[in-house]
Order: structure tokens, then C-alpha cells, then sequence
């Protein structure tokens, strides 16, 4: 059986995760985010 993820958890795996994460978005190793997002978020603060 899983365990739930209690928000402490959380907290802790984004915290051991963020600098992997900027580092993907900032080398364009996100296809996703290159492709996609990028763009509307770009677009998004035009607004």
C-alpha cells in the first residue's frame, strides 16, 4: 500500500528537486515547455 504524502513531504521533494527542474527549463531540456509553454507564458505577461 502507498503511503499518502503528508505536505511536509511535499515540501521536501520539491526542495531536493528545484535545482535539477531550473536547470532542465533553463538548458531547453523540456520539450514541452520549449514547444508550448514558453511561449504562453511569454505571450501572457505581454498582457
Amino acid at each position: 500500500m502507498m503511503e499518502k504524502h503528508s505536505d511536509q513531504k511535499i515540501i521536501e521533494s520539491w526542495k531536493k528537486n528545484i535545482d535539477p527542474w531550473v536547470k532542465a527549463i533553463r538548458d531547453g531540456e523540456v520539450e514541452s515547455r520549449v514547444l508550448v509553454t514558453n511561449n504562453t507564458i511569454i505571450e501572457a505577461s505581454k498582457r
